[in-house]
């Protein structure tokens, strides 16, 4: 037995990586193990003439990376313990417990983490990606601003992205919004489109930002396309109710079918309706209309057509 009054101090030995290895072929308490590391350092040790040798190995190498012993990983900048015993290392860590770095090895995630950012910005950089797999994707929190952005002045509404907000926030229901920025200078534009590559992108569609939308064109209107437009188009094979999926609609030639307008409102205002008579005969509607004269009517005369807008609380004929 040895008692001693006072510290006891290990002396340090030195052992030097070459290519991601280092061998401790020194009988020694305490190998430092240093240089330049690549990759994950690969250490290999004597072995001890009897069990109960205690061997401390601190990683001390340059480049950030995890060095391996005996099934244990030794984080960069840290050292691990370990015993001799029954013809083997064994760390005093216990057998479960392995240290990893995820910077430079997988690992296992054994609960929910936090991690508090504080002022500090968490950035990746380099010409690689984060991934997200499925099920599970990014998620973010709401009405946090902003959710998935990249912010270059967030007091100017310089700022591009998306955000989950509330019902508290749009006052009507919960939202997924996808926003450009408010910079003053050159008005930016939410585009939609197909991408090539880091300078080619074809853009189908955009709003600015202004609220403009266009469709194959930068719009001067409200809503603009630069090409053709196709609506529903129904021919009637039996009494009809028109709603949000009709807009043109036509009675065929000896056709006895009714057709059905909704009734004005607003809760329909400014929907258009197409209504075409092929028969020999008027044709009367279950509601009334306001005609090109301005009186109210309701029968479209036999081999013609109208066009009808609500406005809220009545059906104007347009053309």
């Amino acid at each position: 037995m040895l008692d001693v009054n006072g510290a006891v101090t290990l002396r340090q030995t030195s052992f030097t990586v070459s290519s991601n290895a280092a061998s401790i072929n020194t009988d020694t308490s305490l190998a430092s193990i240093t240089g330049t590391a690549t990759a994950t350092v690969t250490i290999t040790a004597f072995v001890p003439t009897i069990n109960g040798h205690i061997l401390t190995i601190s990683n001390n190498t340059t480049g950030g990376f995890s060095a391996a012993f005996s099934g244990t990983t030794i984080l960069n900048g840290q050292a691990v313990t370990f015993v001799y015993t029954n013809g083997s290392w064994k760390t005093t860590l216990g057998s479960s417990v392995t240290a990893t770095d995820i910077y430079n090895s997988n690992g296992t995630i054994t609960g929910n983490r936090t991690v508090t950012l504080g002022a500090n910005n968490l950035t990746f950089s380099g010409s690689g990606k984060p991934e997200f797999q499925a099920p599970v994707g990014l998620g973010f929190a709401k009405d946090t601003r902003m959710g998935i952005a990249a912010i270059y002045f967030i007091a100017n509404g310089d700022a591009y992205g998306m955000e989950k907000v509330s019902a508290a926030q749009t006052g009507t229901t919960d939202a997924l919004r996808v926003f450009t920025s408010n910079f003053a200078g050159v008005p930016p534009h939410l585009a939609f489109g197909k991408y090539t590559n880091a300078t080619a992108f074809t853009t189908f569609a955009r709003f600015t930002n202004t609220g403009l939308f266009g469709v194959g064109i930068s719009p001067t209107s409200t809503f603009q396309v630069n090409g053709s437009i196709a609506n529903a188009i129904t021919v009637i094979s039996a009494d009809l109710t028109l709603d949000q999926s009709h807009k043109t609609v036509i009675i065929p030639l000896g056709s006895a079918f009714t057709v059905t307008l909704p009734a004005a409102s607003s809760g329909i205002m400014g929907r258009i309706y197409s209504i075409i008579n092929n028969s020999a005969l008027s044709k009367s509607l279950t509601a009334n209309y306001i005609n090109l004269a301005g009186s109210s009517v309701n029968t479209i005369n036999a081999s013609s057509c109208i066009e009808v807008q609500n406005d809220g609380i009545n059906w104007y004929q347009i053309r």
